[in-house]
């Protein structure tokens, strides 16, 4: 394999996700940059420099091809208006984190609409921090289609407004979460987020779950389960060095194949491997 770029001291931030701090970073694809306090979408030759970053994920995304490297910068915050469909093989990175959460946070303004619709194979998502939706919005946060697909270090917060899950999964030959967090910050019963992730379709293959934080916070999940796939038995499903803290409970159909290994829980948490059919 050629390397395209060489980047001697990685990718130039001095706090965040271990693959942006990584020194040397070869890369076969360009890298992006993303800042919203310093960038600027103007002009065609933004955007590959750190120091003239790109002002938002969209425009990274639109000058991006298969391969390529987007880097949201230490501090970058951004709320879309639309979903973002990734049907490219990109990599999305933050590139700054505090008290060990990430500091890059994006939201979505809208009513019906994922913040990211994730189509292409090959996708990874690594050290962003997803806030809670600015409006009522039923569709999931994430919406993963595309096979191969990859999230590490990122957190959801799950809010009042989050009336559709954080994650959903659909048909896809493998799905990979590694220390993710998934957190209820809802304050009333009556205002509860819907769920942390939804398995939805029954082709899902090989979804792994590896120290990931499901957390219900005070007031938990108004579809009771934090990770649901209750309705489809996908095959290969793994939950490895899980935390289910505050009543984040696991269902899974008793046709799924797979296994459960290393949970710690508090207040009686729970995974149900015995259901079919609704909640």
């Amino acid at each position: 394999m050629a390397f395209k770029a060489l980047f001697p001291n990685g990718l130039g931030e001095s706090s965040a996700d271990s693959l942006v701090v990584n020194a040397p970073f070869y890369t076969t694809g360009n890298v992006w940059y993303v800042n919203a306090t310093t960038g600027t979408d103007a002009g065609t030759s933004a955007g590959q420099n750190r120091m003239k970053p790109l002002a938002t994920i969209g425009q990274a995304y639109t000058n991006a091809a298969d391969g390529d490297v987007i880097v949201l910068m230490d501090g970058h915050t951004q709320t879309l208006t639309a979903a973002l469909t990734i049907a490219k093989r990109v990599l999305i990175v933050g590139g700054g984190e505090s008290d060990g959460k990430p500091t890059v946070k994006l939201t979505l303004n809208a009513a019906a609409a994922s913040l990211f619709n994730v189509t292409a194979a090959g996708v990874e998502i690594r050290n962003v921090w997803f806030e809670e939706n600015a409006q009522t919005n039923a569709s999931a946060k994430v919406l993963v289609a595309g096979n191969r697909f990859r999230m590490k270090g990122c957190y959801f917060q799950c809010g009042a407004t989050d009336t559709g899950s954080a994650v959903n999964i659909g048909a896809v030959t493998t799905a990979e979460f590694d220390s993710t967090t998934f957190v209820s910050t809802a304050t009333l019963t009556s205002a509860q987020p819907l769920r942390a992730v939804l398995m939805s379709d029954a082709s899902a293959v090989d979804v792994r779950f590896d120290s990931c934080v499901f957390d219900g916070g005070t007031v938990g999940f108004s579809g009771y389960w934090a990770v649901s796939a209750d309705s489809v038995a996908v095959t290969a499903l793994v939950f490895e060095n899980c935390s289910l803290l505050r009543g984040a409970d696991i269902l899974a159909n008793t046709g799924a194949v797979g296994w459960v290994g290393g949970i710690s829980t508090t207040e009686s948490a729970l995974v149900n491997w015995n259901e079919n059919g609704g909640e």
